[in-house]
């Protein structure tokens, strides 16, 4: 299979046409990721399994959505997104030409019974399915698969047998139909991404999506009209997306009640902890200081697998490709980081308060001095 060359210009073009659906905005950024994704990794040479990660709400969705709606202008592709956290078929799959979505949803219903969460064990008849209506031969197949823990969790396939299966598929698809087959899988559980991480070299890579820049920060900001300083903005959600429409839908953006909300959830995380492992609280907190002075550090305390486990905390180490540029700060390290920097200054608000029982207010008065962006 020859290397596809895409017309970069016109297609990143198209991926800004994409409109976020919660946002009601034009997709900004990503262009670097996109480059990343398609040109070095899916480029047509050599079928290959590529995990993408990062942290929940980054925008790994709308990423995959608006790439989907790029690539479909390409002759040289064919491109299927499955998300399969949808309940409603119509909103399962994204090929945005009516004539594959109908396509796909016909197949869930004759094939697979109804049920989308059959798709990822039953990839290989869905790749025959749609091979037998669309025309693949020497064309690069991706098919995008979001959340694909749900699935797996439902019929109790463990990811190993799941890569070791799937790594040999591809090869058999690509060969079968003479184009080159990419499986992208999407997750945002961090105690699965780890278990991928385990599975890589069985014709498997594992990447990592960061959240935006802040520069694409400061634009999504303005294109919603935001009337908070984005230096403040940036320093609580770390240009996450899904926090800036949590901010701006349920919280009028207004801050203290937001981070009110976050400090609840950090302690409830910790609080659980030492149930489990009846450890004292200034124990703990003396875990949270080795924790915000270090980020790579944060792997070595006890209560790693909590905050691995509900998204507070996770690997971003050499064994995960970086599709996003990610420059060291407070709350993110070489090897670990904080998925929102506000839970970084949570943490650090305990350390220096020296209790778990924080407010919003001593949160912003940690990050005031130490940032000075008040």
């Amino acid at each position: 299979m020859s290397v596809v060359n895409v017309n970069w210009c016109e297609t990143l073009s198209r991926l800004h046409e994409y409109v976020v659906p919660d946002l009601g905005v034009k997709f900004i950024d990503r262009e670097l990721e996109f480059e990343k994704l398609i040109k070095h990794y899916c480029r047509g040479d050599a079928p290959w399994i590529h995990v993408i990660t990062g942290p929940w709400g980054c925008g790994k969705t709308q990423f995959a959505r608006a790439m989907t709606y790029a690539l479909q202008f390409s002759s040289d592709y064919v491109v299927f997104y499955v998300n399969l956290s949808e309940e409603e078929l119509d909103r399962v799959f994204y090929p945005t030409k009516p004539e594959l979505q109908d396509l796909v949803i016909k197949l869930v219903i004759e094939v697979l019974g109804g049920t989308v969460l059959k798709l990822p064990t039953n990839l290989y008849r869905f790749v025959k399915y749609v091979v037998e209506r669309l025309r693949v031969r020497g064309k690069i197949f991706l098919v995008i698969i979001d959340e694909i823990t749900r699935s797996l969790d439902q019929y109790r396939v463990s990811i190993r047998d799941y890569v070791a299966s799937l790594s040999l598929k591809i090869y058999d698809i690509s060969n079968e139909y003479s184009c080159t087959f990419y499986p992208i899988l999407l997750t945002s559980d961090q105690t699965a991404t780890e278990l991928f991480i385990r599975e890589r070299g069985k014709n498997l890579s594992t990447h990592l999506l960061w959240n935006l820049p802040k520069e694409a920060l400061t634009e999504l900001l303005q294109l919603l009209n935001s009337p908070l300083d984005t230096a403040v903005v940036w320093y609580i959600t770390g240009g996450n997306p899904r926090e800036v429409l949590l901010l701006m839908r349920e919280y009028r953006w207004e801050l203290i009640p937001y981070i009110d909300a976050r400090v609840r959830d950090v302690v409830s995380v910790i609080a659980e902890y030492i149930r489990d492992v009846g450890i004292s609280i200034d124990e703990v907190i003396h875990q949270c200081r080795v924790a915000v002075e270090n980020p790579d550090y944060l792997s070595y305390q006890r209560f790693w697998n909590y905050l691995l486990r509900y998204n507070v905390a996770m690997y971003v180490d050499a064994r995960l490709h970086r599709l996003s540029t990610i420059d060291r700060c407070e709350w993110i390290g070489e090897d670990c980081a904080f998925q929102l920097p506000i839970y970084y200054w949570i943490l650090r608000a305990i350390v220096d308060r020296r209790r778990l029982r924080v407010t919003a207010r001593d949160v912003l008065e940690v990050l005031r001095s130490r940032t000075n962006i008040f």
